[in-house]
Order: structure tokens, then sequence, then C-alpha cells
């Protein structure tokens, strides 16, 4: 009977295991216990609303999905420390997503972003960062005070000024810049 009661704890742990980890939204059914979520290629346009009730939520992968904007909403996930939004559509940052604290890898490759939020320094506990074939002409100021150990801007087309500045700011850390930056 022991045998039995240990087999059957050792499933119940696994399960709540697997209840931390979610594959489709219609899988969530205890939104407070979800610790990842990864819904890759789905074709959402939106994130979409259950996500945000997921509070304890640390990964959140939505790569190659249509999604073309992060909406305020964001800011309700605190305990978020990986979003990967890489080849997406997305065009608009919320001024909310620089207020998650425990961010610490950021993933925006591929997308249509043109420009980030001024606040964007705000993310105190980032430590990778890649927004690599965007649009981003231009960083804020307030980027350049970021403590990232990896960056990838790779794909885009920076001017000789930007150039400079992250090599200066972002010296002696994983800096990856596009090898023919089409400087004016």
């Amino acid at each position: 009977m022991r045998f039995f009661t240990t087999l059957l704890c050792f499933f119940s742990s696994l399960n709540a295991q697997q209840d931390s980890i979610v594959y489709s939204i219609s899988s969530i059914k205890n939104p407070l216990e979800v610790k990842q979520i990864i819904l890759k290629g789905q074709r959402f346009k939106i994130i979409p609303s259950i996500v945000y009730a997921c509070s304890n939520l640390e990964l959140l992968d939505l790569r190659r999905n249509k999604i073309a904007f992060i909406e305020d909403s964001i800011v309700l996930l605190q305990k978020l420390k990986v979003l990967n939004l890489e080849r997406n559509k997305i065009k608009t940052i919320s001024n909310q997503l620089p207020l998650l604290k425990a961010l610490s890898v950021l993933k925006l490759g591929v997308n249509n972003i043109s420009e980030l939020p001024e606040n964007i320094g705000a993310l105190k506990s980032l430590k990778e960062f890649s927004i690599w074939d965007n649009h981003i002409y231009e960083l804020p100021e307030s980027f350049y005070t970021l403590s990232c150990s990896k960056l990838d801007f790779r794909g885009m087309r920076i001017n000789k000024i930007m150039r400079e500045k992250l090599i200066k700011n972002f010296k002696n850390k994983e800096l990856y810049l596009p090898s023919d930056c089409g400087c004016e």
C-alpha cells in the first residue's frame, strides 16, 4: 500500500509541475498556478486576455504570431522574467512595459517597431535585449543606462552616432551590431 501512496504522490507532483507550463490557452484552468506560457505560431493578433490573469507568470513566449502591439495590461505581469515576442507584427510598445521590475530577457526581434518607450531604462533587471531586424533609428537616452550583458541589433540600419553610443555604453558586453550599418 505504501508503494501505491508514493506512486500517487509522484504523479500528483508531476501533474502540478506540468500545470505550471501552458501550451494552449484552453488548458489554463487556474491562472494563478501558471508559471510559463509557450504559444508559438498560433496566429494571435493580440495577447490573449487570460494571460494577464496569470499573475505568477515568469515566462511568456508568443513568438511567431501576428501580435501588433504590447498593451498597457502587460504591467499586471510583475513576476515576468522572460518575454519573447519575436517574429510578430508589433509596431507599438506600451510605456508600461518598462515597469516590469523582474524582466531579465526581452526578445522583440523581427517586428515593425520604430521606437522604444522613453522610460525603457527603467528595466533595471534586464540582462538580455534582442531588437534585431526592426526599424528603430533613434534610441531614448534612458536606453543607454540599461545594464544588459547582451544586446542584439543585427539587421537594423543604425546611424553612425547611434553605433558609436552603443559601442561606448556597452563596452565589454555581448553587443551584436549590423555588419554594414548603412551609416549616414
